[in-house]
């Protein structure tokens, strides 16, 4: 997940260097089950095909997944072709792997308190509008072993692990605190204008990408004042989060970044951390199978790395597209 947060307003000018991007080419995600949802680019998104998808390396917990689940994810996520019998046995072993392992206790202890040289950062923190609802919501930064975080999603792309600890000293908490707690200044986003459309659109691979807000309001342009409407786009901040749900540890948001500093040796870092008290606060929808997560063999974020109960994967990721369009419309009366 990234961390990267931006803000847009509407009316930002567009290079023409720029050539709009075909949304015919952009693989689509059309919101369901929303009030007033409509189809993006006001037509025919729901028919359209994406031209190619971008393919990631990716890390997955299979020894924890139901089988077709894990078999379909070795398979890239697809159903064009059967699973190899050398993906079968992968998986059996997995499976039996995590069946051969010693029970953990109903409750784990993964977290202490934070180091008073962290405290100079944590003023900083307090500062950051995101950050600030975080402490508002009960959540407070403490220290976490990874290596004793229950993990509940089923697998972690890897190809930003390199890039994520970049220039990060290990050592230092502060450095960490970078990486776990980011304090960041909103970035640019790549927007781009159809004009045959007339369709504004920004494409993300980060999926926290959204429309945050309406915006409309009076600004000064060379011919006068002119009204300009439309919706501010956001990247929000993302925190490592680890929440305590029934005396257990898990990991409720930033598994890339676990996986980056697990992989780097790091396993002690600061965090959000807050005791939870509902399955459906704590796990989104698409994850491991409960009695998985919260059975007596769980996986635990440096299964990710272990061989024996996980496996390597190139996974189709999707990107995040949010569109706004002008329909000029002839009400019947």
């Amino acid at each position: 997940m990234y961390e990267e947060s931006s803000a847009v307003e509407a009316g930002r000018p567009v290079s023409s260097a720029e050539p709009p991007l075909a949304l015919d080419a952009v693989p689509l995600e059309v919101p369901r089950d929303q009030p007033g949802a409509m189809e993006l680019a006001g037509t025919r998104a729901a028919a359209l095909q994406p031209a190619a998808q971008i393919q990631r390396p990716a890390r997955a917990l299979i020894g924890w997944m139901a089988t077709a689940d894990a078999l379909r994810l070795l398979n890239g996520n697809t159903a064009d072709r059967p699973p190899a019998d050398e993906q079968r046995r992968a998986v059996e072993a997995a499976q039996r792997r995590v069946a051969e392992r010693e029970a953990v206790a109903t409750a784990t202890e993964s977290t202490s308190d934070r180091p008073a040289e962290l405290e100079g950062y944590i003023t900083v923190l307090r500062a950051d509008s995101a950050a600030a609802q975080m402490f508002a919501s009960g959540w407070d930064v403490a220290m976490v072993d990874l290596s004793k975080v229950i993990a509940f999603q089923p697998q972690v792309f890897t190809d930003s692990a390199a890039d994520r600890m970049s220039g990060i000293d290990g050592s230092s908490v502060d450095d960490i605190a970078r990486v776990t707690l980011p304090v960041q200044p909103p970035a640019s986003l790549p927007i781009q204008f159809d004009a045959a459309r007339k369709c504004w659109h920004v494409v993300s691979c980060n999926p926290n990408l959204q429309a945050v807000a309406p915006w409309e309001g009076p600004v000064p342009t060379p011919q006068g004042l002119v009204t300009l409407i439309g919706f501010v786009l956001s990247i929000p901040t993302s925190f490592v989060q680890v929440a305590e749900f029934d005396g257990r540890h898990y990991l409720r948001d930033g598994y890339h970044r676990a996986y980056a500093l697990i992989s780097a040796g790091v396993t002690m870092v600061p965090a959000f951390v807050r005791r939870i008290d509902t399955i459906v606060e704590l796990v989104p929808p698409g994850m491991l199978p409960q009695a998985a997560y919260r059975g007596l063999t769980p996986p635990f974020l440096p299964n990710y790395l272990d061989d024996t109960v996980a496996a390597s994967a190139v996974l189709p990721a999707q990107q995040k597209l949010v569109a706004i369009q002008a329909l000029e419309l002839s009400p019947v009366v």
